[in-house]
């Protein structure tokens, strides 16, 4: 850009103003696309968080509800679906490998664990500061799961299973792994 800046420059014999012109044109173009980008991704989320699940993530829910208890109410469900499909950017309803290494990046952003809050009632002084999980951690466990379907898959026969998408995550599937690195974000 700064060449074509500088091209222009040179052009118009020096006159600075057909520059200005052109960046401000460019930086509308940047904004526009960015703004219709994220508007695209805000209307998918929308339209998916209000499409009734499949059966299989119906089914998954319920499994995951049942091992979190009342916790996990029907809000929760619904502030994990807007997340889930908030990072699906290739809008196909799973999480790819890169898709997944951005959601928990921004999963770990605010815990307080990271950045330094205090994680007790007030008592003393105490901080326990811990390092968000590693990239290499998400794909071991993002692979863990893969081969966890695989198996499900082999045990159920693959007439009766839906349709999974290929290296990547359903919701159920995203949010196990969720929930493991949030138990413990460390652990190998």
């Amino acid at each position: 850009n700064g060449l074509w800046y500088g091209f222009i420059y040179a052009v118009t014999g020096g006159n600075i103003l057909p520059c200005m012109i052109a960046h401000t044109l460019y930086d509308c173009h940047v904004f526009m696309e960015t703004w219709m980008s994220m508007n695209d991704q805000m209307d998918y989320t929308e339209d998916c968080c209000c499409t009734p699940l499949s059966i299989l993530d119906q089914d998954g829910l319920e499994q995951i509800q049942k091992e979190a208890g009342p916790l996990f109410t029907d809000s929760t469900i619904s502030y994990v679906r807007h997340f889930f499909y908030t990072f699906d950017s290739e809008h196909v309803g799973s999480l790819s490998r890169s898709d997944v290494q951005r959601a928990i990046t921004y999963a770990f952003l605010d815990d307080p664990r990271v950045n330094g809050s205090s994680n007790n009632d007030g008592d003393d002084d105490t901080h326990t500061i811990i390092q968000p999980p590693t990239p290499q951690r998400i794909n071991k466990l993002f692979d863990g799961m893969l081969k966890r379907r695989a198996k499900q898959q082999e045990d159920v026969g693959q007439e009766n299973v839906e349709a999974f998408p290929e290296n990547r995550l359903r919701l159920c599937e995203f949010l196990r792994v969720l929930f493991v690195l949030k138990g413990n974000p460390q652990a190998t």
